[in-house]
């Protein structure tokens, strides 16, 4: 089977092989208080509430003005974020626990080729968390254009700061590869009923919605959210090698080298362990066997096995002993080949120059093997 894929990008990785009770416990900001809709308000900031009706449940929401302590709009990838809502109003924000327990729903769609996220972060404060526990971010996708709960990408913990009035972003890992479309960030007490907290509303992006433990949904304005990353490399799928070929050089491309591991000198019918990484023009480690020359086809590819697995957004090599050479004979193999060595790990093909457009080829034999 012949596949052709093309990487538009830049050091491009690809994996092969993502109503409070004040009664409960000493409030520590008693000042604040809790509306029916779900908006944390710190009292002494002017608040007109405008009432609007929109197309998301039954309730309708209340919009402070004026709003104090606005940045100034950012861009959308400001600060090299992938998404920045940016933050606002910093004596208000949409609740997070409390007695009704609030969840905040903000969603956000993701351009093509897609994203590769590394953090997920937010801003806000931390009124109540008694039993430390913080606030549980997930990363969930979109289903008809409703939040998918029950499947999960990602999740994280996040502890607001301790009070209001002032900016502090909270970023975390979540490391996943996100194909274009919608998805969604819940933000929910973490299983803790005595948590309290708030987001603060965003500068920019879509509309969230707030959810309470009655099943009672109330739509508001975007929240904070930022989303840090690199948009993945594109890819186009080829089902043989002439129509691969013309594409590339309708693009005004030529060819830099082909690297078939042909420089290896291990002996036919057989297989080496070695370390992470293989590179060009490096012999490779612990003693330069079997690639006393490291590779030699390819000036900007470093091959190395990722941990992580899966569809992996970060480089995390096993190191030592990471990668094996099987030999045309072995296992099936039809030509020289570097695999990772541990079988639940993946192997990333890394090209450091930018714009490099690539061409992989597998052949199989008889049903099994690789080569």
């Amino acid at each position: 089977m012949l596949r052709n894929c093309i990487c538009i990008k830049g050091a491009v990785v690809i994996g092969l092989i993502a109503a409070l009770t004040p009664a409960l416990w000493a409030q520590p900001l008693a000042q604040e208080r809790t509306t029916p809709d779900g908006q944390t308000i710190v009292p002494g900031v002017p608040a007109e509430a405008q009432r609007t009706p929109t197309a998301r449940g039954s309730m309708l929401s209340d919009t402070l003005a004026p709003r104090i302590g606005t940045t100034a709009p950012p861009t959308a990838t400001a600060g090299g974020f992938l998404l920045d809502n940016g933050s606002m109003d910093f004596f208000s924000g949409r609740t997070v626990g409390a007695a009704s327990e609030w969840q905040v729903f903000q969603p956000f769609t993701v351009p093509s080729p897609g994203w590769a996220v590394t953090t997920i972060g937010t801003d806000g404060w931390n009124l109540a968390d008694p039993n430390g526990r913080g606030i549980l971010g997930r990363l969930l996708p979109d289903v008809g254009g409703n939040p998918d709960e029950a499947n999960p990408i990602s999740s994280a913990v996040y502890f607001l700061q301790p009070d209001s009035g002032q900016s502090s972003w909270r970023d975390e890992a979540h490391n996943v590869a996100l194909l274009p479309g919608n998805y969604w960030m819940q933000w929910t007490n973490n299983g803790d009923p005595q948590h309290w907290s708030a987001i603060f509303l965003g500068v920019t992006g879509e509309d969230s919605f707030s959810r309470n433990s009655n099943g009672d949904e109330v739509p508001a304005g975007p929240t904070a959210l930022r989303i840090a990353g690199e948009v993945q490399g594109g890819l186009i799928w080829f089902d043989n090698q002439a129509d691969f070929e013309a594409f590339v050089t309708s693009q005004g491309k030529f060819l830099k080298g082909t690297e078939d591991y042909e420089e290896s000198i291990l002996d036919p019918n057989n297989l080496h362990g070695f370390d992470d990484p293989l590179e060009s023009g490096v012999p490779n480690l612990p003693d330069g066997f079997p690639f006393p020359d490291g590779m030699t086809g390819l000036p900007n590819l470093i091959v190395q096995s990722n941990r992580l697995a899966g569809n992996p957004t970060v480089p995390d090599p096993q190191g030592p002993n990471g990668l094996v050479a099987v030999s045309a004979g072995r296992l099936g193999a039809v030509s020289d080949v570097v695999l990772s060595n541990i079988f639940v790990n993946s192997l990333d093909l890394i090209f450091t120059e930018p714009k490099t457009w690539c061409r992989l080829q597998y052949r199989h034999r008889a049903g099994r093997g690789f080569g």
